[in-house]
C-alpha cells in the first residue's frame, strides 16, 4: 500500500514532466491533495499553469513529512480502513 501510493507519487511528477504542466489534470492528484490537506487556497497564489506541479510538489512534501504513523497516514489513502479491518477479531 505504502509503495503504491508513493509509486504513484512519483508517476504523476514523471507524467507533468513529460506532458509538460499546462493544463495538466489528475483526478488521483486532486485526491491525493485531499488526502494530505493540500486547499484550493494554499495553490490560489500559483499561476494555473503550474498549479498541477506545485499540487504534486507539496503532496510529495506532505507525504515526506515526519510523523508517528507515517505508514499508516500513507496506507489510509489506498483503503481508509485497512488498519481498523486487520484489529477485527472473529466472531
Amino acid at each position: 500500500m505504502v509503495w503504491m501510493t508513493l509509486e504513484s507519487i512519483r508517476l504523476h511528477l514523471a507524467d507533468i514532466e513529460a506532458r509538460g504542466p499546462v493544463d495538466y489534470h489528475s483526478a488521483l492528484l486532486d485526491r491525493l491533495a485531499d488526502h494530505v490537506g493540500i486547499s484550493e487556497s494554499e495553490l490560489s497564489v500559483i499561476p494555473s499553469p503550474h498549479v498541477a506541479l506545485a499540487k504534486a510538489d507539496l503532496v510529495a512534501r506532505r507525504m515526506a513529512e515526519s510523523r508517528m504513523d507515517a505508514k499508516r497516514f500513507v496506507g489510509r489513502f489506498v483503503y481508509p480502513h485497512i488498519f481498523d479491518l486487520a484489529s477485527l477479531e472473529p466472531g
